[in-house]
């Protein structure tokens, strides 16, 4: 019986620990989204500052990436150009065997 009581006992006194716990928590929280919306305010005028930056680098990036497209469209071109060459060559040359 003595034994059970201070099992009871002790569980309470664990109870009240956590509830305590609980509450410091809450006010935790309620610290760090006071903490945000300050931080919100600051970051409102740094993240427009950052955003033009930001569009800024996709805009370079855009024009790197037309330029590499560019740049490939002339490589292709200048392949088909020298393959319509060799055609050109190969046919002009079988043309002369036939004439011999």
């Amino acid at each position: 019986m003595g034994q059970q009581q201070q099992q009871q006992q002790q569980q309470q006194q664990q109870q009240q620990q956590q509830q305590q716990q609980q509450q410091q928590q809450q006010e935790q929280v309620q610290q760090q989204q006071e903490e945000v919306q300050q931080q919100k305010t600051q970051q409102h005028h740094e993240q427009q500052q950052q955003q033009q930056h930001h569009d800024q680098q996709q805009q370079q990036h855009h024009d790197q990436q037309q330029q590499q497209h560019h740049e490939q469209q002339q490589q292709q071109q200048q392949q088909q150009q020298q393959q319509q060459q060799q055609m050109l060559l190969s046919r002009s040359f079988s043309c002369r065997e036939a004439l011999r």
